[in-house]
């Protein structure tokens, strides 16, 4: 189920990416709670739609490593793991838009190995 190598990864803040997904799960409503997090170049975009509650659209800067991704999660199984990282930052590392994502903090001290996996939805 987890991937032995990952080919992109990113870093991001964690408080500023909790706050993002959560205005855009308002969005999102009862459809799974989707949102689409797209990375591109040094950007981390975060967009939901709704037809009765409009769009969200959400920009954050990211260090990034690998190819651009757009890949969906559910915001509360997302917004869930990112709380119980303890860290200002956060890496995400992907395989594709259809693997398992893993969110750890990207400064774990020696000894201590946390790890969360995801699964991403179908888009």
């Amino acid at each position: 189920m987890i991937p032995s190598q990952f080919d992109r990864s990113l870093t991001i803040n964690s408080s500023a990416l909790i706050a993002g997904l959560r205005r855009a799960e308002l969005v999102a409503g009862d459809r799974a709670s989707m949102v689409k997090v797209n990375v591109s170049g040094s950007q981390l975009i975060i967009t939901a739609n709704s037809d009765t509650t409009g769009n969200a659209y959400e920009e954050l800067e990211v260090e990034q490593s690998g190819d651009d991704l757009t890949i969906a999660f559910n915001a509360r199984y997302l917004i869930e793991i990112l709380t119980h990282v303890d860290s200002p930052q956060i890496k995400m590392e992907f395989l594709g838009p259809l693997s398992p994502a893993a969110i750890r903090p990207s400064d774990q001290a020696e000894g201590v190995q946390q790890m969360y996996v995801l699964m991403p939805l179908r888009q």
